[in-house]
């Protein structure tokens, strides 16, 4: 904070929280957070005691605006349907979770597959075809995606469905390498089924909003 202040940063906390079993500890640090907190050009807090503790910090413009991790809308529950393919979106894939691959093999389904690391994009390729998976770079085919909002209709998310295994089955594959950016979210709500990486391998893992 003290560093963005210096080159004339704007700083805004989105979702921000203040534990109230440590809060005896760092109310004690005001002195040091308050000329930092002051320079905030917004403050949005989870609760209205985290909000409180802010202000006690010296925190100026501070609203209740929740966890936004609770706010993601979802596309209403729809009935699934085996027209178009089973579509599996399987993303942020880290290097120890290739297994995975292999069940997208043996059942035969198609698979939108996203690296966590753009750099990693080649050794996931390689992997597929080591297990005799054939890939379609997403970046090298013209296959527009709409947005999330559009794909809240299950007309449209089997549509998207229907096009990617269209698209896979005319070149005898079944791996879509989702190689581009910002995308991922369309694909989890258009998928039949999304796996999300860092579960296969000895990482932390996602939270479980992700």
């Amino acid at each position: 904070l003290a560093l963005c202040r210096a080159r004339g940063v704007p700083v805004a906390v989105i979702s921000g929280r203040l534990s109230a079993r440590r809060w005896n500890r760092t109310r004690r640090l005001r002195p040091l957070l308050a000329p930092l907190l002051r320079g905030l050009e917004g403050c949005s807090v989870q609760s209205e005691a985290d909000a409180a503790r802010f202000r006690a910090l010296g925190a100026a413009r501070v609203i209740v605006g929740g966890n936004l991790k609770y706010r993601l809308e979802e596309p209403a529950e729809a009935a699934r349907t085996s027209d178009g393919g089973f579509l599996l979106a399987a993303g942020s894939l880290r290097r120890g979770e290739e297994s995975g691959l292999d069940a997208i093999r043996e059942s035969g389904v198609f698979a939108g597959v996203a690296p966590r690391h753009g750099r990693e994009r080649e050794e996931w390729s390689a992997a597929c075809r080591a297990r005799g998976l054939q890939v379609v770079p997403r970046s090298r085919v013209d296959l527009p995606v709409p947005s999330r909002a559009f794909l809240r209709q299950p007309a449209n998310r089997l549509a998207l469905r229907r096009a990617a295994a269209d698209l896979l089955a005319a070149r005898g594959s079944s791996v879509l390498l989702l190689d581009t950016h910002g995308e991922l979210a369309a694909w989890y709500a258009a998928a039949d089924a999304a796996y999300v990486g860092d579960t296969l391998c000895p990482i932390d893992g996602h939270n479980l909003f992700e």
